[in-house]
């Protein structure tokens, strides 16, 4: 139930009319983070350590 919450909210988001000033982005990026009771606290902690040391990549961050 909760995965299916977050993948309808993320589906929301990206359809959400855009604004009306127009804006040049270079890139969009969605983080999805599974926030339901399928993963223990050890596997959410190894998720967000993921996350943490993909975003701190010096190629990452030259691609943002």
């Amino acid at each position: 139930m909760g995965r299916c919450f977050a993948i309808v909210a993320a589906l929301w988001l990206v359809a959400m009319p855009a604004p009306a000033k127009e804006v040049v982005v270079d890139l969009e990026l969605v983080l999805a983070v599974d926030i339901s009771s399928s993963i223990d606290e050890e596997e959410a902690r190894l998720q967000r350590k993921g996350y943490v040391n993909a975003i701190l990549r010096p190629d990452v961050i030259r691609a943002i």
